[in-house]
């Protein structure tokens, strides 16, 4: 069964090969004007740029604009918002330390953490000028 088996794919193997043998000469006779012209690169540039734009409107910009908000709201912190990091530290803001750009949060009373300005992922909605009567 297995010689059988052999046989028959060794001779559709040689029956490939010599199909191809012979349409390569006709394929190479055809007339130069009749050859497929090769794309502009107009067109091979095209789904390319197509992809391009579509990441700048669902990725890059909306990314871009998060990112400028919350350089917005580290703009506006003071002391005595109420924050909490992005690590999952809540807190009232206690001091600033503009050279190293950090900020002491105390947590508890007499409990201070030093975490820096970026890691302030959101201020509570009570410490929000216009948020008291919500």
């Amino acid at each position: 069964m297995y010689v059988h088996m052999e046989m028959n794919l060794l001779d559709h193997v040689s029956s490939f090969l010599a199909a191809a043998k012979t349409a390569a000469p006709v394929a190479a006779a055809a007339p130069a004007g009749a050859a497929a012209e090769a794309p502009s690169a107009i067109t091979a540039f095209l789904p390319l740029a197509i992809i391009f734009v579509i990441f700048w409107f669902l990725i890059i910009n909306p990314q871009r604009k998060q990112q400028k908000e919350h350089e917005k709201l580290l703009g506006e912190l003071k002391r005595g918002d109420k924050v909490a990091t992005s690590g999952g530290i809540h807190g009232v803001i206690a001091e600033f330390r503009e050279t190293d750009h950090t900020v002491s949060l105390e947590v508890a009373p007499g409990v201070r953490l030093t975490v820096n300005r970026s890691a302030i992922s959101t201020v509570k909605r009570d410490s929000l000028p216009g948020a008291a009567g919500k």
